[in-house]
């Protein structure tokens, strides 16, 4: 059960959470989250929230990127490397120009793994290095977004972003690791930049694109790296690898490519039968290349302190990770249907090498 305030209930708090019982663990979960708006324009929020739930590796909300409908389907089925966290943060943003927002975060969060997992507290001793089970990270998140040609929507205390019409939006993000600031375990430090834009191309259509790239130069248990975000699913995924299985690879330094190009309507239009009905075709390509540094590797030892067998993760090797498709989009104006091929990597476990997938959404 959820709930969510609304501006008839105040235009400056934002009063948010939720709470749950899972019939299987017989645990309780619950999120509790408070925004106050202290300006309008320049739009300053400030908020706190806590949470405890059961997760599984990989379905961060930087990975999600706030695909509400993703992250519900996350939560069923059965959990692979499934593990509590109880979430802390304080923060801040704020507007500082036109499409220039500064966002601080403080961060204290939890890993209780339900599987088998252990790590080398000293990966450098090799097999005398003590291992743990669990841990706790402290953070400070420093995030800086450029979008000087945001199209931005606002009534009371909702903001609706619209997206750049012409030129690119910059994320650049630096999350610092604090050990022994609220019992952190690690000093760490990561780093990524993303690029996100749209050109038209005339009568060809309009293209989209969105490149990130990222980088861990810390020794850290592989939860604390960067796992991309694979799609097991029957829809399309707009932000995942979608013939990626779920934890499938883990990086600490990466690269990623995303294009999608929309033909419009170039193709369908001149085909007198299927002309009214404005379907519109497109194809699409997604590219990751990454690895893993050898001190991140040697972390996992191979069996934990009651030599059980400790599941590791495959970095990605030489080749990238590529998949392309193609599909018809504004079909009964709500819905898009993708055809994919993944290309590389086509021989790892319970890989599917094709797909057909669709997805829903309204476009402007």
């Amino acid at each position: 059960m959820g709930l969510r305030t609304n501006p008839g209930f105040s235009r400056r708090w934002v009063l948010k959470g939720y709470a749950a019982y899972g019939t299987l663990d017989r645990q309780f979960k619950y999120s509790l989250g408070a925004d106050y708006i202290v300006t309008l324009k320049p739009w300053t929020i400030v908020g706190v929230k806590r949470s405890y739930d059961l997760e599984r590796l990989g379905f961060t909300p930087e990975n999600l990127g706030g695909n509400s409908f993703f992250s519900a389907y996350a939560r069923f089925g059965s959990y692979r490397r499934p593990y509590y966290q109880e979430d802390n943060q304080v923060y801040l943003r704020r507007e500082l120009g036109k499409g220039f927002t500064q966002t601080i975060t403080f961060r204290n969060q939890t890993f209780d793994p339900l599987y088998t997992f252990a790590y080398r507290t000293k990966p450098g001793q090799g097999a005398d290095s003590p291992l743990h089970r669990n841990f706790r990270t402290t953070e400070l998140m420093l995030e800086t977004r450029l979008a000087p040609d945001e199209v931005i929507l606002q009534n009371d205390n909702e903001r609706l972003n619209l997206g750049a019409t012409r030129k690119p939006v910059y994320t650049f993000r630096y999350v610092i690791g604090m050990r022994n600031v609220l019992d952190g375990a690690f000093n760490y430090h990561r780093f990524s930049l993303t690029l996100k834009h749209s050109f038209r191309m005339g009568t060809l259509g309009r293209t989209y694109y969105n490149a990130t790239v990222g980088y861990i130069p810390s020794t850290l248990p592989y939860p604390l790296l960067h796992t991309p975000l694979g799609n097991e699913s029957w829809f399309y995924v707009d932000n995942a690898y979608n013939l990626m299985n779920f934890f499938e690879f883990v990086c600490d330094r990466y690269a990623a490519l995303r294009i999608e190009h929309n033909f419009e309507g170039l193709f369908f239009n001149r085909i007198p039968a299927i002309r009214r009905l404005k379907w519109r075709f497109l194809t699409t390509a997604k590219v990751l290349v990454g690895g893993v540094s050898q001190d991140n590797l040697s972390a996992i030892p191979a069996t934990d302190e009651q030599g059980n067998p400790v599941a590791g993760f495959q970095p990605l090797g030489r080749a990238p990770y590529v998949e392309v498709g193609y599909g018809i989009d504004n079909i009964l104006k709500v819905m898009r249907v993708d055809a994919i091929h993944r290309l590389t990597y086509r021989d790892n476990p319970g890989v599917t090498a094709f797909a057909v997938k669709a997805s829903f959404w309204l476009s402007l």
